[in-house]
């Protein structure tokens, strides 16, 4: 866990130890067990998160669960967290391991391959780099495509990633899809051809450059033309945050990263 999610996650801790003291709650296992449940708005087992935290890592699990309570996609979230402490458990991380439930290493296969998430310092890096070609829908199956953008979906939302470009999971796609107050975009070949002369300056992270944020001069409006999934011709006029994570993942499609900037 990195210095300052450290200092934020203990400082979390210590507000709960408060709020147990408040609530005569005296067992450590107890107060993480539903700090759990209520974290996850699952009150019906909190008997089970607290029979876990007794015989498993407490601040594990809250940290899990406070990182799946943030993504607003995951409807049941007691399930999903069940889920990912499974699979937790039989990596067999610990639990200071920095890669977390948001950074661990997110693989799918598709179509008998193996996708997974690229940074800076894998092996196949060199994608990162490079200025990706058009996508010939021609070569390509609706199939082939919808399992694609499932898979690159499903390692975005693990990483709790807001965009994700098709060579950052290895791809020769010009694609890439993002999530943006809950609407979801597939977006083929894009081009940005007009911006706004207004300018903000925010920080950003990017899923292939991990522990590292910038402050980042964009465009505050852009318009966008590209194809969607079945190659059909759109155009979108992008706002704020959604008109930043457009820029960022065409970036990726141009071979820039956050840290060329």
């Amino acid at each position: 866990m990195s210095n300052s999610l450290k200092l934020q996650f203990n400082a979390y801790l210590d507000r709960i130890q408060e709020r147990a003291k408040k609530s005569r709650i005296h067992s450590r296992h107890q107060m993480i067990g539903l700090m759990v449940a209520d974290t996850l708005c699952d009150p019906t087992h909190k008997s089970l998160y607290i029979k876990m935290a007794r015989d498993e890592n407490g601040e594990k699990m809250l940290y899990i669960a406070k990182s799946i309570a943030e993504n607003t996609r995951i409807k049941n979230k007691g399930a999903y967290f069940m889920r990912m402490w499974q699979i937790a458990k039989n990596k067999t991380t610990t639990p200071e391991d920095t890669k977390g439930i948001k950074q661990q290493k997110s693989s799918v296969k598709t179509h008998s391959k193996k996708m997974e998430l690229i940074t800076i310092k894998s092996k196949n890096s060199k994608i990162l780099k490079r200025q990706i070609p058009d996508f010939n829908f021609q070569e390509h199956s609706a199939q082939e495509i919808k399992e694609t953008v499932f898979a690159m979906r499903k390692i975005m939302e693990e990483q709790g990633g807001v965009g994700l470009s098709a060579n950052q999971v290895g791809l020769d796609w010009r694609m890439f899809i993002a999530n943006d107050n809950n609407k979801f975009y597939v977006i083929f070949n894009p081009r940005i051809i007009k911006c706004s002369e207004e300018k903000s300056i925010l920080e950003e992270g990017c899923l292939s450059v991990p522990n590292t944020t910038l402050q980042i001069s964009r465009p505050e409006v852009i318009t966008l033309e590209a194809e969607d999934k079945k190659g059909k011709k759109i155009k979108i006029r992008a706002f704020g945050i959604l008109a930043r994570i457009f820029q960022h993942e065409t970036d990726h499609l141009d071979g820039k990263l956050i840290t060329d900037y």
